[in-house]
């Protein structure tokens, strides 16, 4: 399947609140969408059905991988390997590195290349970022990828 990618913004109420309402559904944290230097997409179906969400946080030429959720309804496709294709892609013209922090889908992102590292070895910016300090608990499991 080809996904469409469109870029999601507060703005476009109807499919953020799809958004918000997808993460909360996943268990995925919703606090901090707001914080700065984040990008998130929508993917859609070739009916302009929306399949899944996601999005990445950029600092300092890293980015942190951020909420990809696909909705229920469209699981167990592939679609969640073509997202992330789609983020690491897009992140890599501005980022060399992706980092990630997980609970439950470890194995899905070590099929991708990302390998898990220590907390202490994540970079300042992004041992910076709530999702880091706050948001994800202290047992979530640390991963990054070189892009470039």
């Amino acid at each position: 399947m080809s996904l469409a990618c469109q870029a999601l913004t507060p703005r476009e109420s109807e499919l953020w609140a799809e958004f918000v309402s997808a993460l909360r559904a996943a268990g995925l944290p919703t606090e901090d969408l707001a914080e700065p230097g984040q990008v998130f997409f929508a993917f859609h179906d070739t009916d302009r059905t929306p399949v899944g969400f996601g999005g990445y946080q950029l600092a300092d030429g890293d980015a942190l991988l951020r909420s990809i959720v696909v909705v229920p309804s469209q699981r167990r496709r592939g679609l969640g390997s073509e997202m992330l294709t789609e983020l690491l892609s897009r992140a890599a013209s501005d980022a060399h590195t992706a980092w990630l922090l997980t609970l439950d889908a470890h194995a899905f992102f070590a099929r991708h290349a990302f390998a898990r590292k220590e907390r202490a070895e994540a970079p300042p910016t992004i041992a910076a970022a709530p999702q880091f300090t706050s948001i994800c608990p202290a047992s979530a499991v640390l991963m990054c990828r070189r892009l470039r």
